[in-house]
């Protein structure tokens, strides 16, 4: 792909999504929010606790896109700008990059970055725990459940934004430099 073909793949994208791929700050913003809802979810005190929402969090995030694969011209932006799906359909780069997300080489690296993501917030959770070092080990029914289930939905919309973020750095990544047609190949719909 050529420097001009990135550029109009680029243009093709809704600004939200353009925003996501070239700088930083979304990044940044997703990761903030993952650090808060990680600070917030270490007060329980309880292993067991934090333990299972450090794991539940990303691999939900990771099963929701596994299911329901990213497609950048499939948001309520894309709508509003008009650039849908049908409108992408003129730009090959644009199909190749939503057959990428949609593929088993996606569906790979949405898995590896479920697996990365938790075993981080995981090791965070450890470490706060060792610094509070006032752990609970035992199960409580009455209180885990609620904050296992309340801790898992925070980390899971932190997760879900690093993702998504990292997921389509990568994909726009691949295409620029390991395309997934060769020219020959590449869909004519």
């Amino acid at each position: 792909m050529t420097d001009r073909e990135y550029r109009h793949l680029l243009q093709t994208f809704p600004r939200m999504v353009r925003e996501v791929i070239d700088g930083r700050s979304m990044l940044i913003m997703a990761i903030l929010l993952l650090a808060f809802s990680t600070l917030l979810s270490s007060r329980s005190l309880r292993l067991w606790a934090m333990a299972t929402s450090a794991l539940l969090g990303p691999l939900i995030a990771s099963v929701l896109l596994i299911i329901r694969p990213l497609n950048p011209y499939d948001n309520i932006y894309a709508r509003i700008e008009g650039k849908t799906t049908s409108a992408a359909k003129d730009s090959p780069y644009a199909r190749e990059l939503i057959d990428l997300l949609k593929s088993s080489r996606g569906t790979r690296y949405v898995v590896k970055l479920g697996l990365v993501t938790a075993v981080v917030l995981l090791g965070c959770f450890l470490a706060i725990a060792s610094i509070i070092g006032n752990v609970d080990l035992s199960f409580d029914r009455t209180q885990d459940f609620n904050w296992i289930l309340g801790d898992s939905i925070m980390l899971f919309a932190g997760c879900l934004g690093v993702e998504i973020t990292l997921l389509l750095k990568w994909a726009i990544k691949a295409i620029k430099y390991q395309p997934l047609y060769d020219d020959l190949e590449k869909p004519t719909n």
